[in-house]
C-alpha cells in the first residue's frame, strides 16, 4: 500500500514538470508537387544532402577495388554489343611461374558483355582460350599469349 501511495505522489508531482515542456514536433519531409517519391528503409546519414523530395548520400562500397590485369590487348572493339556492360572475368595468368609462389594462376580481366545475360563458357587449348557465347549472337574470346591476354569481340 505504501508503494502505491508513493508512486501516485511521484506521478502527481511530476505532472506539472512534464506539462511545462513543449511537445516534440515532427518535421514533415519536404515534398515538391509532381516530384517522384523515393522511400528508403534507412535513415539519412549526417553526410546526406536533401534536395527536393529525394535524399542523396555518398555511395557505400562493400569491397576494395579489384586489381585487373593490365597487359591486355583488345581486338575488334567495333563489334561490342550495343548497351554492353562491363563484366569482370577470370582468365589464366600468362606470366604464371610455378617456381615463384608470388604469382597467381589466374588474373581478372574486364570485358564488355550484353546486359542481363549469363554466357555459355567454352574452354579450349588446355584453358588458354576462353569463349563467352551470348544468346544474341555475340561472343567474347579471351586468349592467352606469351606475356599478355587478347580479348577479341565477335558477332
Amino acid at each position: 500500500m505504501k508503494f502505491a501511495t508513493l508512486s501516485l505522489v511521484a506521478v502527481l508531482a511530476a505532472a506539472p514538470l512534464l506539462a511545462a515542456q513543449p511537445p516534440a514536433q515532427l518535421v514533415p519531409p519536404v515534398v515538391t508537387p509532381g516530384a517522384p517519391r523515393i522511400e528508403t528503409y534507412y535513415s539519412p546519414t549526417p553526410d546526406a544532402v536533401v534536395s527536393g523530395s529525394a535524399v542523396y548520400s555518398a555511395p557505400i562500397y562493400s569491397a576494395p577495388p579489384v586489381p585487373l590485369f593490365t597487359n591486355v590487348r583488345y581486338r575488334q572493339e567495333r563489334k561490342i554489343a550495343a548497351c554492353a556492360k562491363p563484366m569482370i572475368v577470370e582468365a589464366p595468368n600468362p606470366c604464371y611461374d610455378p617456381c615463384n609462389p608470388c604469382t597467381s594462376k589466374c588474373v581478372l580481366v574486364e570485358i564488355c558483355a550484353p546486359p542481363c545475360e549469363t554466357p555459355c563458357v567454352e574452354v579450349r587449348r588446355n584453358g588458354d582460350k576462353l569463349t563467352y557465347n551470348f544468346r544474341d549472337g555475340h561472343a567474347v574470346n579471351v586468349i592467352v599469349r606469351r606475356d599478355h591476354l587478347v580479348v577479341d569481340y565477335d558477332r
